[in-house]
């Protein structure tokens, strides 16, 4: 177990903005950052991390937390190796109660766990098969070296080999202590009721996948064999960790350079993405073994929206750019190709000493309409049918494009290219857009499953006609959560307040209760009690209430107040009113609860004179209860005596 006070040390360490800006692309807006939510799609951002509270929110599907919690949710990963994660990033030494874990311990972690520990053993397996076995520095290491990959490139992408004998990697996972089971379950093994476990990969250089975070999901791996029955390549089964469809080979790898460049650059093979780094071009990435696919784009949107695709140069290359091209449109970036010589692909032009693959990448992409246009070099010879039917396919491409000035612009240059007239371009345009729409292909944002920011603000409204003794207790929370140290008068601040006159006291909200439950118990063992304690609750809902009570939506520029002289109440004017507001309040809801037993007493009592004490303690009651109810707005709570009135 991981000590509290090597978490508290990590904590106060990270920066949220860091952390979830490995995975998605930041834009900076006042004191928060912005970007697309990585938990559901949409195109318009209402993901927000805000720093100085170490936490983020969407607002479109209501995700969040902080750091840990982002991690959590977005690797899958237990709150052990959330931690570990974390500490490996900022390079902090965790504590744990226990230095080892035994085999017994393993069995009794998530399967999720127990499948990232297999993984990341299988891949140390191979890499040291690579650089220490016999075999393998004859057979994978000769290869790599042949297809002139340098040894930093083989540490950067923990590349491996896997010896042909078919029990290699089960008979070193079962003297490790490992499952056979999560080892067929990863798609590393093989068995059936006939024949036991053997090795599924052998006699073939690795390519380890990795996520985001680094953790190794999948392999894919290569053969050396001439046997043309032998497939080229294998990858990974499907498993809890493996998607084909939503892996990205070299992405990892990659995530630095395209944040810093803010570009993709989209190969086809492991070697092309490779080769390319080691010629600088460190933002590149492959789909894996796989055409380019949805879920695949918008990871990559997550990061950038500006993709450079380099394909193989021949046939297959130009359709799968052309597929690539209808893809990434759909989902909003902006695209461009380089079109490789005929019998060329990344990593053998890259490897070329006359060619600087940067500079031939920088000065030879071309955009989706020069590139579909080079790619159809007979134009000038087609008859004007024959130019008709082409120019369509590519209004029909541009058409894919939601952004409609990009498709206003695309349809200018149609328009000049085909030497046709603008507005007959256009109209076409918009016809096939239709046709998008009409098939719900080209949505903004989905009302049934996205709500974008402009929609979130109805859940503020719908708060507004909430039961006022409720809104006040979440007023109260939001400026004990965001201003505990704001002062609430001459000598008290508001956490000092709060935690002296708010102990005892009948929440009417489950959820303030909880928290405030949840809170006590954190005061009781230290007297200070930091919001990042708070978010490490073991109730997610509460864990979500104090996120978005931490949250706003909005924030309004003071500059753009002073321009238009908008004068708006600061935190420290609010404080004591929202505090006084809510004292009284809880004060109504005491005497209306005094009023209703003291109902209750007058009707088992005999004793005219007990009856009469009683009677004028009720006149009390009732005019401090009016006295309260005017200052509140004249709201005035009924009960009834279960009486009917004569």
């Amino acid at each position: 177990m991981i000590t509290r006070a090597s978490i508290d040390r990590l904590l106060q360490t990270v920066r949220i903005e860091e952390v979830v800006g490995d995975y998605v692309r930041l834009k900076k807006k006042g004191a928060s950052y912005t970007g697309l939510c990585p938990f559901h799609n949409e195109k318009t951002p209402s993901f927000i991390v805000t720093p100085a509270r170490g936490i983020f929110k969407c607002f479109g599907c209501g995700e969040g937390g902080d750091s840990v919690g982002f991690l959590m949710k977005h690797d899958k990963l237990s709150y052990p190796e959330a931690l570990k994660t974390l500490a490996a990033k900022y390079r902090i030494e965790l504590e744990e109660t226990k230095t080892e874990v035994t085999t017994e311990e393993l069995e009794h972690q998530s399967l999720r766990d127990s499948l990232m520990v297999v993984n990341s053993f299988a891949q140390r397996f191979f890499q040291d098969n690579l650089h220490h076995g016999e075999e393998g520095q004859a057979i994978g290491l000769s290869y790599f070296r042949e297809r002139g990959v340098l040894p930093a490139m083989l540490e950067k992408f923990g590349l491996g080999y896997a010896p042909k004998g078919r029990k290699a990697l089960i008979e070193a996972a079962k003297e490790a202590g490992h499952s056979i089971d999560h080892l067929v379950q990863l798609g590393l093994a093989m068995k059936s009721d006939e024949r036991p476990a053997i090795d599924y990969f052998h006699g073939r250089v690795v390519f380890p996948f990795y996520n985001l975070s680094g953790k190794v999901v999948g392999f894919g791996a290569r053969t050396l064999s001439s046997d043309k029955n032998e497939p080229k390549y294998l990858n990974s089964k499907e498993s809890e960790l493996y998607h084909k469809s939503e892996i990205l080979f070299g992405l990892f790898q990659a995530r630095k350079a395209i944040r810093q460049t803010d570009e993709a650059l989209l190969a086809e093979g492991y070697l092309d993405v490779i080769s390319l780094h080691q010629a600088g071009c460190e933002h590149a990435v492959a789909s894996s073994g796989t055409s380019l696919t949805e879920e695949q784009a918008r990871i990559l949107h997550r990061l950038t929206r500006r993709i450079l695709i380099v394909y193989d140069g021949d046939n297959a290359g130009i359709k799968a750019t052309l597929r690539a091209f209808e893809i990434l449109l759909t989902e909003g970036f902006e695209v461009s190709a380089v079109l490789l010589p005929t019998g060329e692909d990344p990593d053998s032009f890259s490897r070329k000493p006359e060619i600087d693959i940067t500079v031939y990448l920088k000065e030879n992409r071309l955009d989706i309409i020069r590139y579909f246009l080079a790619v159809h070099p007979a134009l000038n010879t087609l008859d004007p049918l024959g130019k008709m039917n082409l120019m369509r396919e590519l209004i029909r491409l541009v058409s894919l494009a939601p952004d409609p000035l990009m498709r206003a612009f695309y349809g200018q240059e149609v328009a000049r290219m085909f030497h046709a007239e603008e507005g007959l371009v256009l109209d076409e345009l918009n016809k096939e857009r239709r046709k998008i729409t009409a098939r719900g292909l080209g949505r903004e944002e989905p009302a049934e499953t996205v709500q974008t920011p402009a929609s979130a603000p109805r859940q503020e409204q719908q708060e507004i006609h909430k039961d006022p003794e409720e809104t006040s207790e979440l007023d109260l929370i939001r400026l004990l959560l965001n201003y505990p140290h704001m002062p609430y008068n001459e000598v008290t601040s508001v956490e000092q307040y709060v935690l002296a006159n708010f102990r005892e006291v009948d929440w009417k909200n489950p959820q303030v209760l909880q928290l405030m439950e949840h809170f006590y118990r954190q005061i009781d063992q230290s007297p200070v009690v930091r919001i990042e304690e708070l978010l490490q609750a073991e109730s997610q809902d509460l864990k979500n209430f104090i996120i978005d009570m931490l949250s706003q939506l909005h924030s309004l520029s003071p500059n753009w107040l002073k321009k238009h002289e908008i004068a708006i109440l600061q935190p420290e004017e609010l404080v004591p009113t929202t505090l006084d507001k809510t004292i009284q309040w809880l004060t109504l809801r005491k005497v209306e609860r005094l009023i209703r037993e003291n109902q209750e007493e007058l009707k088992q009592l005999d004793d005219e004179q007990a009856i009469m004490e009683i009677l004028a303690a009720q006149r009390i009651l009732e005019d401090e209860k009016r006295r309260l109810s005017k200052i509140l707005g004249g709201v005035i709570l009924q009960y009834t005596t279960g009486k009917k009135s004569s």
